[in-house]
Formats: C-alpha cells, sequence, structure tokens
C-alpha cells in the first residue's frame, strides 16, 4: 500500500505500529511512504492508482482513511503479555486498537496464525521462527540482575533437587534454566505441569514460575525463593537477560 503526502497526520494514528519506510526520491511532489499490508491486493491496487497522480485532495485522503480502516481485524490485534510487567508499554495505546492477552509462549502461535499483528514472544521462539518474524528494534522485557518475576522455588537446595517442574506457557525462561543448571553441574528431571506453585511442588523438589505468579509467590513465600534467572544469568555472562521480544511477521 503506498501513501503519499508531506505531512499526513489525517493518517498517522492508523499507521501506528506498522512498518513505515520513507523515500525521499519520489517522483513527484509527495513524499511516499510504505506500508506493508498483506492480503489486500485490491486496495493497494486502488491506492497506487489513485495516489500515483501529481496532485492529491481532501476526499482522495478520506478514501485513504477509510480504505485503511478496513484493514483485517488481526491487523488492528495487539498481542500482550498477560502479566504487569507488559503494562507500561501499553499505556496510551489508542482503543481503535484490540488487545490480544496471552501467556508469552501462546503469543508466538497467535502471531504465525495472523491472529494479530504484533506481539512481545520468548526470545526463544524468535529464535526459532526468525525465517518469517521480524524483529521490533529497542524494545523488549529484559533485566541485568534481578529480574523478580522469573524463580526456581523450592524446599531443598537447587543442587539437591531431583525434578523440577517446567511451566508450560514459557520457552525462554525453560531453555534459560535448563543452561544454567548444566553449566552448574546440576541434572534434575524436568517435568512440565501448568504454573500452579502448590502443585508442582507436590509433585517436585522444584519449580520454575515466571510472570506474577512468581512476583506473588516470592512475597507470601519469600524462604522457597531458590534462584533468580537474570541474576544468575549476570554472575555467568556478565550481560543483560533478554526474556521477550517484540515481533511481527516478515510478511506484514
Amino acid at each position: 500500500m503506498v501513501l503519499y503526502n508531506k505531512n499526513p497526520s489525517c493518517i498517522l494514528q492508523a499507521l501506528l505500529h506498522h512498518s513505515i519506510t520513507t523515500c525521499n526520491n519520489c517522483p513527484n511532489s509527495f513524499e511516499m511512504l510504505v506500508v506493508s499490508l498483506s492480503n489486500e491486493t485490491q486496495h493497494t491496487l486502488s491506492l497506487r492508482s489513485m495516489l500515483h497522480q501529481n496532485q492529491s485532495n481532501d476526499c482522495q485522503w478520506l478514501e485513504v482513511e477509510r480504505m485503511i480502516k478496513q484493514k483485517p481485524r488481526w491487523m488492528k490485534t495487539i498481542g500482550r503479555v498477560a502479566f504487569m510487567n507488559c503494562d507500561p508499554l501499553f499505556v496510551g495505546l489508542d482503543d481503535s486498537y484490540h488487545v490480544l492477552p496471552a501467556p508469552p509462549s501462546w503469543l508466538t502461535g497467535h502471531l504465525l496464525r495472523k491472529d494479530c499483528v504484533l506481539a512481545p514472544i520468548p526470545a526463544a521462539d524468535f529464535a526459532k521462527h526468525h525465517d518469517e518474524l521480524a524483529l521490533v528494534p529497542e524494545i523488549g522485557i529484559c533485566s541485568k540482575g534481578e529480574v523478580g518475576s522469573v524463580l526456581v522455588f523450592g524446599s531443598r537446595p537447587l543442587e539437591e533437587m531431583r525434578d523440577i517442574a517446567l511451566p508450560t506457557d514459557s520457552s525462554s525462561s525453560v531453555a534459560l534454566l535448563k543452561y544454567l543448571l548444566k553449566r552448574r553441574g546440576i541434572d534434575p528431571r524436568p517435568v512440565e505441569m501448568g504454573p500452579d506453585l502448590d502443585t508442582m511442588l507436590e509433585r517436585c523438589d522444584g519449580a520454575l514460575l515466571i510472570g506474577d505468579r512468581a512476583l506473588d509467590r516470592a512475597k507470601t513465600n519469600p524462604d522457597l525463593v531458590r534462584l533468580d534467572l537474570g541474576q544468575a544469568w549476570l554472575e555467568l555472562t556478565g550481560q543483560p537477560m533478554v526474556f521477550g521480544v517484540f515481533a511481527a511477521r516478515k510478511d506484514t
């Protein structure tokens, strides 16, 4: 979809969260903004025919706005992690956008199925699907040191755990924990299950929790916290840990 105007203020809000490329060598007096919108071939052809003219008027811009607003619902839907650490990123979001809350690993599936146009997903999932996804730069869910929301709980020291319950709603944290345990020479049996700490610790010596559940249980049961994965990563590498990244499909 190709749009022309030196000051397209009437559609900037409609273009929020889409990739925009500016072309300074436009063949006429207008500045070109390229917005990739898949599955809208007819709209694209109409706009090219209309806006490749040498002049533009208010009626044409109204038609542009109308076409943009007709985008499929998923093109106006943004995924978000259903944890409070994602709250600051969504303050002030225009009401015209739909928000799809879900656990981190579920958002990867939503993005790949075109349930949403943009979403924060586990960094491990982005690495796995990098051929299909594009990274949104300079934004993510990261920590340098204690993260407080990615924790191993247990009634015995980490080195003595025979098995650790792993939640099904995270992939980056699970991959990171397995790496940290390997570096420490610890090899407890991994057991996947739902993220309920009481049930996890009934069946296993340790349990990994993320997000609000980890924050809440660390507050009520601080004596059960055995490892903060953000702090453990910093101590091992001296680097911040990137738990989640914002990504979009490459074809949008």
